[in-house]
């Protein structure tokens, strides 16, 4: 006979005292890799990217013309160049359209979505879990 479920308050106290570790749903990510790459993600995003240091995160945005958001990112760089975590359904056309825009530039954009995961970690075991 299975035991009955825990209750959600049961469930989220559980979570509190131990901690979390899970793949958030919906991600896409964008490597922006070359020599020009942080000059030309400076260019199209919201913020600085050229003194974004290896091992660091910052948010960005990238607008219309009319400067509408089109999407935000979490962005960091690391040895290869520049990752850019977006919602997945935009990633394509978000990818497309700053391809757009390299034209000279020595930047490279690929999909890792496929070839890379990312962990959410949460909660008091969160560092023991890394």
């Amino acid at each position: 006979m299975n035991s009955p479920t825990p209750d959600l308050a049961t469930q989220f106290e559980a979570v509190r005292q131990s901690g979390v570790v899970c793949r958030p749903a919906q991600l896409g990510l964008i490597r922006v890799a070359g020599d020009d790459a942080g000059s030309f993600l400076h260019t199209q995003l919201t913020n600085a990217v050229d003194d974004l240091a290896t091992g660091t995160a910052r948010v960005a945005g990238y607008c219309s013309p009319k400067g509408r958001l089109l999407a935000s990112f979490l962005m960091w760089r690391d040895e290869e160049g520049i990752v850019l975590q977006l919602s997945a359904d935009l990633q394509p056309a978000i990818q497309k359209r700053l391809s757009m825009f390299v034209l000279r530039a020595k930047a490279r954009l690929s999909d890792l979505t496929p070839d890379r995961a990312v962990l959410g970690v949460a909660g008091a075991g969160a560092a023991a879990a890394l």
